[in-house]
């Protein structure tokens, strides 16, 4: 399992381009050589499909993988509806929730502070980190003046 923020800094390594700071993800031509299957951090996934637009977030680790239920919004307070855990290696297919083990509890606490951060951030603009020939070409397209 791959999160999709490691595909821009893992094409650029294989055109040996640097990827610009602001990338969140990393590489993963050092892990497919290396063969490892685990990967180092939570792969996580979020959408906003059920019927009232309410968020469902997976977090991923190992075999393990917690599905939180939350209200949509950018509110940064986040409020869980519900939650299901699941043992990947013994049900791989999601059939059947498990209890909170104490990784369970600790993966939910990190995938709570997760999003409260994602969504403290999302409302902050980023300095874009565009070289002066980027700049000076989108300057020629009228998109900056």
């Amino acid at each position: 399992p791959v999160s999709l923020v490691d595909l821009a800094p893992t094409l650029l390594e294989a055109l040996n381009v640097a990827a610009p700071d602001s990338f969140r993800g990393r590489s993963l031509l050092s892990v497919v050589s290396q063969g490892i299957t685990t990967p180092a951090r939570p792969v996580l996934a979020e959408t906003h499909l059920t019927a009232r637009r309410e968020a469902l977030l997976s977090w991923r680790t190992g075999r393990s993988k917690l599905v939180l239920h939350t209200p949509s919004g950018v509110d940064q307070s986040v409020t869980v509806l519900s939650e299901r855990f699941y043992d990947l290696e013994a049900d791989p297919g999601e059939t059947r929730t498990v209890e909170a083990s104490p990784a369970g509890r600790a993966a939910r606490e990190a995938a709570v502070a997760y999003l409260v951060a994602a969504r403290r951030e999302s409302g902050r603009s980023r300095p874009a980190s565009l070289d002066e020939a980027t700049l000076e070409r989108l300057r020629a397209l009228g998109y900056l003046k």
